[in-house]
């Protein structure tokens, strides 16, 4: 159940997937609601962050798996490293703080996607 679209503009175009949920929720995926109730709760968050900080990189996490269409987290994680400081906006989170917010969208996008493919 792959659409094909821009991670960032939903437009279809080819070689990106469709981020579950896209659209139908907060910053456009469902779970960003909980991220923002939750981010402190985590057993990354880091003391004197605010969810400005945190935002971006769960952001960046769901964008980027819609854009890396069937690649592993791992597999991906040198290119989002070296590209986090160019797309944190006004973050203030480094790879090492956000990386494990990048994962959990990351993840969580799987799940939702794996989700979507079995009931459709």
């Amino acid at each position: 159940m792959d659409r094909f679209s821009h991670p960032l503009t939903g437009a279809a175009g080819p070689g990106t997937r469709s981020a579950p949920g896209a659209g139908e929720h907060d910053d456009g995926f469902p779970e960003m609601a909980r991220y923002r109730r939750d981010y402190r709760d985590t057993s990354y968050y880091s003391a004197g962050r605010t969810w400005s900080d945190y935002a971006p990189a769960y952001r960046y996490g769901h964008r980027q798996w819609a854009a890396r269409a069937g690649i592993a987290f791992e597999q991906a994680a040198p290119a989002l490293e070296r590209d986090w400081i160019a797309t944190r906006g006004a973050s203030r989170l480094n790879w090492i703080e956000a990386r494990p917010a990048v994962i959990a969208a990351w993840l969580d996008a799987d799940v939702l996607a794996a989700g979507a493919a079995s009931a459709g």
